[in-house]
């Protein structure tokens, strides 16, 4: 008589397709709450990380906003241009030419997000990154909206 497999002992077999997906899903997952657990402690602190050390000042939108013309333009001219310029490597054919106020404004989402980072201007690109009041300055006239005033 041939042995048959009682209806509970097939119920605990899992074919190999369906063992690698549950492996994927739970590596998925763990990949996930491992991040999860290093953005709510801060991140990392290694020298690699080039927002382990970023100031956390976002600024809200006040009703004096800083002045392209007068306030942006030399923070962009002095932290942005050796490579948002014509002839800069950071230009690109996307529209990064920062010398244009209508491209700095269609990026100034992105922008936002990586000056705030701290991952634009990069750490081992020959520019330091604005510090202080231009910081400030910068990312207020970002949340702003960056207006062409």
């Amino acid at each position: 008589m041939p042995h048959s497999s009682s209806p509970s002992r097939d119920a605990k077999r899992v074919s190999a397709p369906a063992r690698w997906a549950l492996s994927t899903v739970a590596l998925a997952l763990f990949a996930l709450v491992a991040f999860a657990a290093a953005v709510s402690c801060g991140g990392g602190s290694s020298p690699s990380d080039p927002g382990a050390n970023c100031p956390s000042d976002l600024p809200s939108c006040p009703q004096q906003v800083p002045s392209y013309a007068v306030d942006i333009k030399p923070i962009v001219e002095q932290h942005c241009f050796p490579c948002h310029a014509p002839g800069g490597i950071g230009v690109g054919t996307d529209g990064r030419d920062f010398s244009r106020y209508d491209a700095l404004h269609a990026r100034q989402s992105a922008v936002l997000n990586q000056v705030y980072g701290c991952t634009m201007p990069p750490a081992d690109g020959g520019v330091a990154a604005p510090v202080g009041e231009q910081r400030a300055a910068f990312l207020t006239w970002l949340v702003c909206q960056s207006p062409n005033n």
